[in-house]
């Protein structure tokens, strides 16, 4: 169940953002924040822009991907679940690059909505489950 690629990129043009709310070092991250990491603040941005149909697939990415021996078993499902919402193909469970190249899309895409959601309250939790689900 596990991704042939190396890692997952997000959007360099939030990093300030990713530093804030999920800097796994402490840099600047707020103390409410709903997010231990990096790799959970992407997955709750990429259900976000998944759920709100938002995908920009071009924008420039971070180099530094986070590696996708970082992603639990669960969070992988919900990867693959939105690629194939996406591609409305099973098929393309078989190409794992254009999986992760989809999630990375839907990372950018729903950054603006997961924005806004903190700034109006940074106690919120996420289960990526329910956030796809919830009002569909």
């Amino acid at each position: 169940m596990s991704l042939d690629i190396v890692g997952i990129r997000r959007p360099s043009s939030y990093e300030e953002i990713f530093q804030t709310y999920a800097n796994p070092q402490g840099g600047k991250k707020i103390e409410s924040s709903p997010f231990t990491s990096m790799k959970d603040m992407c997955m709750a941005a990429a259900v976000i822009g998944y759920k709100h149909k938002i995908y920009k697939e071009d924008f420039s990415k971070d180099p530094n991907a986070i590696r996708i021996s970082v992603f639990k078993q669960r969070d992988v499902q919900v990867i693959k679940m939105i690629a194939v919402g996406h591609d409305k193909d099973i098929k393309i469970l078989d190409d794992h690059k254009k999986i992760g190249e989809i999630f990375e899309g839907y990372i950018c895409g729903g950054m603006e909505i997961l924005l806004e959601e903190l700034n109006d309250n940074s106690k919120i939790q996420f289960d990526y489950i329910d956030l796809i689900l919830k009002n569909s």
